[in-house]
């Protein structure tokens, strides 16, 4: 997280690209940028169809507490603005300092901490050549348990 929160520092754009480095995301990423042009101020991300239906499932609304968001998962390729990610780490050390283990779920709480609807595209991923070896962090024994405490800890 030191070397994210150094780049952030020294880099001038106004926008960050996020994509795990298991995801080809070079067949939609000149669509992604477009997105991202047309609205800045909002998250845009790829996703492929049934996460994009899961996805929706977790969006909140609650005029009382002023709560408009919703769910997108960032890791096949995402655009937002660099604020937007200063922020989000700033809540890290705010919200995650009694709860270390959280941060490699940190990802997960992105969209649900910026209080608003994400605009997300619905297309066939692919995973780059070699990508699949090992287990998934979703299979390991504590990954339940992570993303309740995540999830929890997004509302607050």
């Amino acid at each position: 997280m030191l070397s994210v929160t150094l780049i952030l520092l020294l880099t001038q754009n106004i926008a960050c690209f996020y994509v795990d480095d298991g995801w080809d995301a070079s067949f939609y990423l000149k669509s992604l940028i477009a997105d991202f042009r047309a609205d800045l101020y909002v998250l845009h991300s790829v996703t492929d169809p049934g996460t994009f239906y899961r996805n929706l499932m977790w969006s909140y609304f609650d005029k009382n507490i002023n709560l408009h968001t919703g769910f997108s998962w960032i890791g096949c390729g995402s655009i937002f603005l660099r604020e937007y990610a200063q922020r989000h780490i700033r809540y890290l050390h705010a919200y995650l300092k009694d709860n270390r283990n959280l941060v490699q779920l940190s990802d997960v709480f992105f969209s649900i901490w910026l209080n608003d609807i994400p605009s997300q595209f619905n297309i066939d991923i692919r995973s780059l050549p070699g990508s699949d070896i090992g287990l998934p962090f979703s299979s390991s024994s504590n990954f339940l348990q992570y993303q309740y405490q995540s999830s929890i800890l997004a509302t607050i």
